[in-house]
């Protein structure tokens, strides 16, 4: 890539300044929290808009799938398809994506789901050519649904047993809601000597606080989330690495707080071929943690984690959590280019 000019380089600096301050004083106006996934780092749409592209190779194709409190009741399970390309029709920097999930909870069956589209743009911030400005926007629609007939009200009780004949007492109530989305990113990520490198990323989701009531006389607005993320790879020898990662996010009053490290060992990196697996901690502060394991394979990479509940809600969940699998594929059409003794890459 080129060097981008003084001028756009202070443009971009900023334009990541405005967004940081513009993104902490929406939030003195917030007040339900987004789903998001433990392997984060496998799901670059979902974690920030900034990512779309930001990877080696011509097209992504990512899957998610995470099901959450088996032991609770009816468990929730999630499911997400991304798909995503860099330098689209051959626009170096331009980053283009698409997002699918859907996610249900529960015993009144709260299906949640979202498509959207993505676009990006990286520049170099420097005349090194190693220091990159991602910026990114997510934009789509989210329809949200709920069973009735599955839930039991009070008023349906007739002094002897329920009657599902009964009115359940819920006036001025629809069975689904659709609404916009927009959100926003920034991430920059410095190339270092011998592989190493390191990206911190803020991302603000739900910026237009759409309503998701499901009463015509009330109104419920969805609060806005701000995600910080960051990771940097450390090369220990030819065969380990270690990359310790973070994401704090805040939505409305609550917050969650994940550190960890993964723990990489390479067996097979050349022009031909790219072989390697992972292990790692991950700690989600006062709430839980996960154990993940990952394997990559020339274009594909495989992650599995599973969390443990250490909240409240441990005396119920038995400690138990989530189960999530994700899966990426990347590969190549205009040009094949592997490059040599790059230990750390944006997959894993």
């Amino acid at each position: 890539m080129i060097p981008i000019r003084n001028s756009k380089t202070s443009y971009s600096y900023v334009l990541f300044t405005a967004f940081l301050i513009a993104s902490f004083f929406n939030f003195q106006s917030i007040r339900s929290q987004d789903i998001h996934f433990s392997q984060y780092y496998m799901a670059d749409l979902s974690t920030n808009p900034a990512l779309t592209g930001v990877f080696d190779g011509d097209f992504r194709l990512s899957g998610v799938h995470r099901t959450q409190w088996r032991s609770v009741s009816q468990p929730f399970s999630t499911f997400q398809l991304a798909a995503d390309a860099k330098d689209f029709r051959k626009n170096e920097g331009l980053g283009l994506g698409i997002r699918i999930m859907n996610d249900r909870a529960g015993d009144s069956k709260f299906n949640t789901f979202t498509l959207s589209a993505n676009l990006s743009k990286s520049s170099v911030l420097n005349s090194d050519g190693d220091l990159y400005l991602h910026s990114g926007i997510q934009f789509g629609f989210t329809q949200k649904s709920i069973d009735y007939s599955s839930l039991r009200f009070g008023e349906q009780f007739n002094g002897f047993s329920y009657d599902a004949y009964i009115n359940n007492g819920e006036s001025q109530t629809r069975d689904n809601v659709t609404h916009a989305d927009i959100h926003v990113g920034l991430a920059v990520r410095r190339n270092l000597d011998y592989g190493r490198h390191w990206q911190i990323g803020v991302s603000a989701w739900n910026l237009n606080t759409p309503d998701v009531s499901f009463k015509d006389n009330a109104r419920v607005n969805l609060q806005q989330r701000l995600a910080l993320h960051g990771s940097y790879c450390v090369i220990i020898d030819d065969e380990w690495g270690i990359i310790p990662s973070s994401r704090i996010m805040v939505q409305g009053p609550y917050q969650e707080i994940l550190l960890g490290s993964r723990f990489r060992y390479t067996w097979g990196y050349s022009a031909l071929e790219k072989r390697r697996a992972f292990l790692g901690l991950f700690s989600r502060l006062e709430d839980g943690a996960f154990i993940t394991a990952g394997l990559e394979n020339n274009e594909w990479a495989l992650g599995l984690s599973y969390d443990i509940n250490l909240s409240s809600l441990e005396i119920a969940s038995r400690n138990r959590g989530a189960f999530e699998v994700t899966a990426v594929y990347i590969f190549d059409v205009f040009d094949e280019v592997r490059v040599l003794h790059k230990k750390c890459i944006d997959i894993l």
